[in-house]
């Protein structure tokens, strides 16, 4: 790794395992007594009484299974490479030390990380099944990476708290379909949807969904899309492909991740437009479109559908599924 920041600290050997491919030792570690410097081939540098930054990580453990909210409070070394890495395996740890990370459960993670000279940024999402505690490092690390491994911005993590909720049941519920009342509407005027459910364990529920049509959409189609957060990013992301170019974009866009407990509504309407330098064109006169369309390629992507509007609301259970409901837009 070349020039490093690490605390060193004593150790007392308690025994050596021997193998004939690589020995090791078992040790109790002692108090802090220094940092490391450098770490090079030949060896390791490291000072007495040198300190080494580090950041704290809480993570907190409740729910089911668990007597108490467990709280663990750790340090964190500042290796810009490895620090995502370290915090999911600290949480993945902390889920074993708190009970288990095998069969089948629930799981509800929160964390807020707060990034120097950029304020924080707060993620939630929903994991349910065998592997429920493994997804959730897994997410943990895949967004800490997004945020930080990046050649946008030289990017500083103060500090990051999680929360953990276990549930002991799976609890993940599918949409099935949605169909509204009355497929033909006023600009402006509000439409109930009928969405069909399967709980987790079978059977079948229905529950309505009022849904606001934009007052400033032209005649036309217009087209509902309702899903879970993940499944509803994946097609925001589908239809506005606009690759961060700069570091408040790639905050913007991390910041707008949906859990599966957000129930994400998105009006979408046909609307020729452009997508350039990481932002959005839609609605472009055709004038405008054919100067866009001369520039080289890469410079600029067509659009054929723009969202007109979105919203989400927060479910008391996580669910899976994505559905389509098409009106047509007719004024009087």
């Amino acid at each position: 790794y070349g020039p490093v920041r690490l605390p060193m600290a004593a150790a007392e050997v308690i025994t050596v395992i021997s193998s004939t491919a690589n020995s090791f030792k078992l040790s109790n570690l002692g108090p802090v007594v220094g940092a490391f410097e450098e770490d090079r081939r030949a060896g390791i540098l490291g000072r007495l009484d040198a300190e080494a930054p580090t950041l704290p990580l809480t993570v907190r453990v409740a729910g089911s299974g668990i007597q108490d909210e467990r709280r663990f409070q750790m340090e964190i070394a500042q290796l810009p490479a490895l620090v995502p890495t370290l915090l999911a395996i600290s949480t993945l740890g902390t889920l074993e030390a708190a009970g288990h990370t095998s069969g089948p459960q629930g799981l509800d993670l929160e964390a807020k990380v707060s990034l120097a000279r950029l304020g924080d940024l707060t993620i939630a999402q929903s994991f349910d099944g065998d592997g429920a505690a493994t997804q959730a490092a897994v997410y943990l690390l895949t967004v800490l990476s997004m945020a930080t491994q990046t050649s946008l911005e030289d990017v500083e993590i103060e500090g990051v708290e999680v929360e953990l909720r276990r549930s002991s049941d799976v609890r993940t519920a599918k949409l099935a379909g949605a169909h509204a009342e009355r497929t033909r509407v006023e600009p402006g005027e509000a439409v109930n949807l009928l969405l069909d459910w399967i709980p987790q364990g079978g059977g079948a529920e229905r529950t309505s969904l009022e849904v606001q049509v934009p007052a400033d959409i032209p005649d036309g189609p217009y087209y509902v899309m309702l899903g879970d957060g993940v499944s509803a990013d994946a097609t925001r992301f589908l239809l506005e492909p606009a690759a961060p170019v700069s570091y408040p974009q790639q905050l913007r866009l991390l910041r707008s991740l949906h859990s599966r407990r957000d129930l994400v509504v998105l009006g979408l309407v046909p609307s020729p437009g452009v997508v350039s330098q990481g932002e959005l064109m839609p609605q472009l006169p055709g004038s405008m479109r054919a100067l866009w369309g001369a520039l080289p390629p890469g410079k600029a992507l067509p659009l054929a559908i723009a969202i007109a509007d979105r919203s989400e609301s927060r479910l008391d259970f996580p669910f899976e599924g994505l559905t389509r409901v098409d009106l047509e837009v007719r004024r009087r």
